[in-house]
């Protein structure tokens, strides 16, 4: 079939408006930090102490490699986290879901440290802007934390999203993250 020019305009024409009518569709990332850190970023609020969150392949929930966080708390406070900045339509209203594992040594309430998670439209400062999500030392073996958040996108074309942990007690902790999936629907 052969299409005469005017067919042709016709059709992008067409193309054009569907595309701008048509309502944005759920946006999604999933990463397992396979091939290097996508896109996420290292972000703390912690006093002078020991911390790091690194790349590992000591324990994964999903392939090789995981996230290894590292935290002293030896002055009782501090929250570590990665976060990363995500697409977003300015002056909207948007879902975000924020699913994420975490590997439990074993079951226990001395110790335990709060898992943390973040959505905004400004990248998190401080340990107190993070969102509660649950405990660690549930049990032995992979445990699934989420958040799910409305955000106003006020003026920003990006949503910050944020996963971590903050402490609760004077301990030293080694854990590990892996497999976060993201998700805004407009």
């Amino acid at each position: 079939m052969r299409w005469s020019r005017s067919n042709l305009v016709f059709a992008v024409f067409v193309a054009a408006v569907l595309v701008e009518s048509v309502p944005a569709s759920a946006w999604t990332v999933t990463e397992s930090f396979e091939t290097g850190w996508g896109g996420w970023s290292v972000g703390a609020d912690v006093p002078p102490v020991p911390w790091h969150i690194v790349r590992s392949t000591i324990r994964a929930y999903q392939g090789f490699w995981s996230l290894e966080y590292y935290l002293s708390g030896a002055q009782d406070w501090g929250t570590i986290w990665v976060q990363k900045a995500i697409p977003a339509t300015p002056g909207t209203t948007v879902q975000v879901h924020i699913d994420f594992w975490l590997y439990s040594r074993a079951k226990a309430s001395a110790g335990q440290w709060a898992v943390v998670a973040y959505a905004s439209n400004v990248p998190p400062v401080r340990g107190t802007d993070f969102t509660y999500v649950g405990d660690t030392d549930l049990g032995t073996g992979w445990f699934n934390y989420h958040l799910d958040k409305s955000v106003s996108t006020g003026g920003s074309s990006s949503i910050y999203v944020a996963f971590g942990y903050s402490v609760r007690w004077e301990v030293i902790r080694t854990d590990y993250f892996d497999y976060v999936t993201v998700t805004r629907t407009p």
